[in-house]
């Protein structure tokens, strides 16, 4: 046979042997990872926040993400990728089931806690992304296929979209989401293209050996996601409170002057020592008492057979300084059987049309308080806290001052209640109102998710949350000259 016999034989058995395109597309892991992995970067950037899509799609499109990379992982930049998506897909789950927890709104209203994960999303979004343009590169390189700037302009868009949310003013209008999604798209095909580019010019890779299939360990995944989530409403299901056997009181001089003042004794039993001795000065003692439904005063959902489990009991006590002050206490106490869910809430602010009459709610201090077993047991507030808010009237933006508490309150006991104390101060020491507007917020649903809490649904998070009851506490304390009284 001769030397050009031989090539032609061994040239027919090398094409006999050599796949159609079809099938070598069909079975190159460039083309598979890249499906899943360019499947995961759009459903974890763009989202819809409605029906939990925006908690949903980022923790499937994370495991998507990490399935693609999986079979790259022993390329060069991939390794790193894949790693990186690794650690952010259990921190992803992670914080999906925290969100399960009533300790979260906590957490999220915690500054320091939410700019520490946004400065470590941030850090590996980005060093993922430069990991994933380096491997794309080497795969493009191997395959000789130019890449164009759109590697680089992955990286940018990640790095602007993260920069638009330091701004201090909303830089999340309907322009800039739309010019965002249409460079996210444009990016995303491109890279689709550049894939296509590199399993037609014959280009392949050895994939990573695995011993888990790609759908049964995208099927745990998603099962371990659920189960975090799960575990956050078992492990979590109401605010840590620091529940202890309630002091009993060692004072007793100043007790018996308020009583005989007309201070109503089962509050006063719920002040510690240190908040009684300071009434110890007190000129006057005013005290109103109304029950509620819990439905609010609005009528939306109140009967008038309705139980009327909520008592609130409002004290007011002249102090004798310069200047008109009142010491008010706000005691509410569940009389009747009531499940609790989750947390409850309350702020208070001056609420009448003479707001500037009054100084800042200065002085306060309170807990929470319950009975299990014929031993009374308090706890301070999961959260008090004052915060300063401004409403808009004719006169420009009006700052005024509102306490917020926040805490949870145990199924298993009897007397639920707390109580905050409130100082104020009046400038007009001849005529004034002083109506201290108090709003309570009940949850009455046992699961929500995300969970918030009852002082984030006062805050504006109200559309479509039908988590919780709101009721309306209204007293009005009018004082002219020395016969002060309530209305």
């Amino acid at each position: 046979m001769s030397d050009r016999e031989l090539e032609r034989l061994l040239a027919l058995e090398l094409e006999e042997a050599r796949p159609d395109s079809v099938t070598a597309r069909a079975v190159n892991p460039i083309r598979r990872s890249m499906r899943l992995l360019l499947l995961g970067l759009a459903m974890s950037s763009v989202t819809l926040d409605i029906l939990c899509l925006n908690y949903i799609l980022p923790g499937l499109g994370s495991i998507l993400m990490l399935l693609g990379l999986r079979s790259l992982r022993q390329e060069k930049g991939f390794k790193a990728a894949f790693y990186i998506q690794l650690f952010r897909t259990g921190l992803t789950m992670a914080a999906n089931g925290l969100r399960a927890a009533a300790l979260w709104p906590l957490l999220a209203g915690s500054m320091a806690f939410m700019v520490w994960l946004s400065v470590i999303s941030f850090l590996l979004t980005t060093a993922e992304m430069l990991s994933l343009r380096r491997g794309l590169k080497n795969l493009a390189s191997g395959a000789g296929v130019k890449t164009g700037g759109f590697l680089w302009a992955l990286v940018i868009w990640y790095i602007v979209i993260y920069g638009l949310t330091l701004l201090p003013f909303p830089a999340s209008g309907l322009t800039t989401g739309i010019i965002a999604l249409g460079a996210f798209s444009l990016i995303i095909w491109n890279l689709w293209l550049l894939a296509r580019e590199i399993t037609e010019a014959g280009f392949s890779v050895r994939p990573a050996e695995v011993k888990i299939g790609t759908f049964t360990l995208a099927a745990l995944l998603a099962a371990l996601s659920v189960l975090l989530v799960v575990l956050g409403y078992v492990l979590c299901p109401q605010l840590p409170m620091n529940w202890q056997v309630r002091e009993e009181p060692g004072e007793t001089q100043v007790r018996e002057k308020l009583l005989s003042m007309g201070f109503p004794d089962y509050v006063l039993e719920d002040l510690t020592d240190e908040e009684v001795l300071r009434f110890q000065d007190a000129e006057q003692v005013l005290c109103y008492v109304r029950s509620y439904n819990g439905d609010g005063t609005d009528g939306n959902r109140a009967h008038a057979a309705d139980p009327k489990p909520l008592r609130v009991t409002t004290v007011a006590v002249k102090l004798p300084v310069r200047l008109n002050t009142w010491r008010i206490v706000r005691h509410l106490e569940y009389t009747q059987p009531v499940s609790f869910y989750g947390s409850e809430a309350f702020y208070i602010r001056n609420a009448n049309s003479y707001d500037w009459f009054f100084s800042r709610p200065g002085d306060y201090s309170g807990r929470v308080l319950c009975d299990r077993d014929g031993v009374s047991y308090a706890a301070p507030y999961a959260l008090l806290t004052e915060e300063n808010l401004y409403a808009r009237s004719s006169y420009g933006h009006s700052p005024y001052y509102v306490l917020f508490g926040l805490y949870s309150l145990p199924n298993d006991a009897r007397r639920q209640r707390c109580y905050v104390i409130v100082e104020y101060t009046a400038y007009n020491t001849l005529s004034y109102y002083l109506q201290p507007w108090m709003e309570y917020a009940h949850q009455d649903v046992p699961l929500q998710y995300p969970v918030i809490s009852g002082k984030d649904w006062f805050q504006g998070e109200r559309s479509f949350n039908y988590s919780f009851r709101r009721t309306q506490i209204i007293s009005l304390l009018q004082a002219k000259g020395d016969n002060p009284k309530f209305e």
